[in-house]
């Protein structure tokens, strides 16, 4: 089941004049992304170092400035103190150049995600002192590092923290904090990543010019850290993305360029989010992120091409360790029932730490639950939360804080530590918090998109419009479209083991083609279906010397059935395969009917919350594939032939032609069978699902079921 859902968008004013060369259609995207005038319309198409804000409108701007020149004066060594995801390596390697061209004595500690965890800790903090250090500079953390902070001034230690997360209600005792989410400060930019923060300082120390070579690493960080793409953000993004694929970067993203891209395509937000960064993401999640800030500093190519290999084969790494991740949670849940649960929390002792929060996504996606991953290590659970949209888990963990020893995060990712012995309790807690404070609707899986249009009204020279709006990212979505009711034709599997699909969708006289990346295992599925509801991206694709339109598919999902009767007909011989199967069910009276069924069908399906409808017959699955088109119920369900499709979420189904034997019924609360059913049927439901309520509607006579001689010699050969 998947919901289909417009973004909401506010009307353009028809009076509002547009810039030249803008069709109305680009137009309202850019309306919708907050482009509300000609002039910022023109802004957001052409995003340049102008838009980019001065550095000292932070609060304390001059004050770090002052004492990192005088460190650079006298000598004094300054430890640059950052972190081990994308953000925090740029973040180090940016300052790190900073303060090599203003001539100082700089180093760098990145704690261990395994070792040490995120943010500063007070045996580092020793350490560093113990070394000779006078001055540290946080990066990407230190805004709630008050006893560290308050421990490295006792031991003779300045600290200048530059961070981008929320700070607390207590300040730390710091020479100067560079962080947009302070109290009173006047920067305009409210969503600058750690990275972006240090590139302020670069900028305030070496000028605009002197410090544009950083903008690579800026536009790297800002991707992979989701933060919004508007406004100076865009500006960073494009002024970043332009310097890479002109070549003009440092040695290792250069080699990293050659490993994750090696067709030399032209990069995009995109590519760095999806290609580098996982690489560069690996070396912490698996063994050490200082590697990343290395390659990131380094001038020799040879070092640096064996460097990017290495990470590389880590992400290889990294991936095999999510997917083990993933299949223990597939087993796991195979005893759950998420009908009416609106978490999932799991533990395990053979997770990786650094990758449970990458897995925590691709499980909150997959069953759209906000889910809490855990790694269980000498009686300590370390996990990582991901949500889904519009369900804020950071509250939810809030509700819960008395049982964590350590947490921290937003409304979409946390992080959290805490006895093991506390889990259970943690369960309940999440979970309620959720039912209180949450919704149901929020937990209907949902697809959302910008504009409905007909395959006519799509061209090459649309894509090639869109494409004006790149960067795309947090803020700014590439383009989506839905079209209904396509006809899918020579759909066929490509790349290797056949894990995306390409096919022709058909409208009319209109026609595209298609590419799905990733929905390889939908292949069978796609082909029972009459027609499709698609939600894509129009794009160009350059290929073999020629440029053709081309629709990326993000959703494929079953259709309108719009000719119930002539698409049944063509599927006879599955009712009929179906009743000789079931053939020794067949006994008994028919069940008692239950009155009105096709209101309260309706009404349960709109509640998502496990109903299921069995047809037996021809005329039973045409009067109920009627109502679904006359209710607009279709997205609401999902149709199949002989079986439902099986998970530990029972939304709504249909089943047509049901095999009993194939039936996997025990989540759903209601069972249906829509068109009557003798007491055998009956029976063996109740035995697949003791639990399920089984209603029954008016039976019809098998005649309905139309065999022919042929349809039956055929089943018998």
């Amino acid at each position: 089941m998947l919901r289909f859902e417009k973004l909401p968008s506010p009307p353009m004013p028809k009076e509002l004049e547009l810039p030249q060369g803008i069709s109305p259609r680009l137009a309202r995207m850019l309306y919708a992304r907050g482009a509300r005038t000609g002039e910022a319309m023109e802004a957001f198409l052409h995003p340049s170092a102008a838009q980019l804000y001065d550095p000292f409108l932070f609060r304390d701007m001059d004050k770090a400035v002052a004492r990192l020149r005088e460190a650079a004066e006298k000598g004094q060594r300054i430890c640059v103190y950052g972190d081990y995801d994308v953000d925090g390596v740029c973040a180090t390697a940016i300052m790190l150049g900073t303060l090599e061209q203003l001539g100082a004595q700089a180093f760098y500690h990145v704690p261990s995600r395994h070792r040490e965890g995120y943010g500063m800790n007070l045996a580092a903090v020793e350490e560093l002192a113990k070394a000779g250090t006078q001055l540290i500079l946080t990066v990407d953390n230190g805004i709630k590092a008050l006893e560290e902070i308050r421990l490295a001034r006792e031991l003779g230690m300045d600290v200048i923290v530059t961070d981008h997360h929320l700070c607390g209600d207590t300040l730390p005792d710091a020479a100067a904090i560079l962080c947009h989410t302070l109290p009173g400060n006047a920067y305009p930019n409210p969503d600058l990543c750690g990275a972006g923060t240090a590139y302020k300082l670069a900028c305030a120390l070496l000028g605009k010019e002197g410090a544009m070579g950083f903008l690579p690493l800026v536009a790297l960080a800002t991707t992979a850290d989701v933060m919004p793409l508007t406004g100076e953000n865009r500006a960073l993004v494009a002024l970043g993305l332009g310097a890479l694929n002109r070549g003009e970067c440092c040695v290792g993203l250069q080699a990293l360029n050659k490993v994750a891209n090696p067709k030399g395509s032209r990069l995009t937000a995109r590519d760095l989010a999806f290609r580098f960064a996982p690489r560069l993401n690996a070396a912490g999640r698996l063994e050490d992120a200082g590697q990343c800030v290395e390659l990131l500093r380094t001038r020799d190519k040879a070092w640096a091409a064996e460097m990017a290999e290495a990470l590389d084969k880590l992400n290889s790494q990294r991936k095999a360790e999510e997917n083990a991740i993933l299949q223990d949670v597939e087993r796991m849940l195979q005893a759950q029932d998420l009908t009416d649960q609106r978490s999932i929390l799991l533990q395990s002792p053979d997770w990786n730490p650094g990758v449970i929060g990458i897995a925590a996504a691709r499980v909150a996606e997959r069953y759209w639950r906000p889910t809490m991953l855990f790694a269980l290590r000498d009686g300590l659970l370390t996990g990582s939360a991901r949500s889904i949209p519009g369900v804020d888990i950071y509250k939810a963990l809030v509700a819960n804080e008395g049982l964590f020893t350590r947490f921290g995060g937003h409304a979409y990712a946390a992080g959290a530590s805490l006895p093991a012995e506390c889990f259970p309790a943690l369960v309940k807690g999440v979970e309620t918090a959720l039912q209180a404070g949450e919704p149901w609707e929020r937990f209907i899986p949902c697809a959302q998109y910008e504009e409905t249009v007909g395959l006519g009204e799509l061209s090459l020279a649309l894509a090639e419009e869109l494409s004006r709006l790149e960067p795309f990212g947090e803020g700014n979505p590439e383009p989506a479209f839905r079209t209904d009711g396509v006809l899918l034709r020579n759909v066929r599997r490509i790349g290797e083991n056949g894990n995306h699909l390409k096919a022709t969708a058909v409208q009319g006289d209109s026609y595209g083609e298609v590419v799905a990346w990733g929905m390889g295992h939908r292949f069978d599925a796609l082909l029972q279906q009459e027609r499709c509801d698609m939600i894509y991206t129009p794009q160009r694709n350059d290929w073999n010397g020629q440029r053709l339109l081309q629709l990326r598919a993000e959703v494929l999902r079953g259709g309108e059935i719009q000719d119930p009767t002539g698409y049944l007909n063509q599927r006879t011989e599955k009712f009929v395969d179906a009743f000789s199967q079931n053939i020794l069910y067949n006994k008994g009276c028919v069940h008692d009917v239950t009155e009105g069924l096709d209101a309260y069908l309706e009404e349960q399906w709109k509640r998502a919350n496990g109903t299921l409808a069995l047809c037996a017959t021809q005329q039973g699955a045409q009067r109920l594939l009627t109502l679904l088109g006359e209710r607009d119920l279709f997205g609401w369900v999902d149709v199949d032939f002989y079986k439902n499709q099986s998970g530990p979420c029972a939304y709504g189904g249909v089943v047509l032609a049901p095999i009993l034997a194939q039936l996997d019924i025990r989540r759903y609360r209601r069972v249906v069978c829509y068109d009557g059913a003798r007491q055998g049927v009956v029976e063996k439901l109740r035995a697949l699902s003791p639990d399920s309520e089984i209603l029954c509607g008016p039976a019809l006579p098998l005649p309905a079921l139309s065999f022919t001689r042929e349809d039956m010699a055929g089943f018998y050969r």
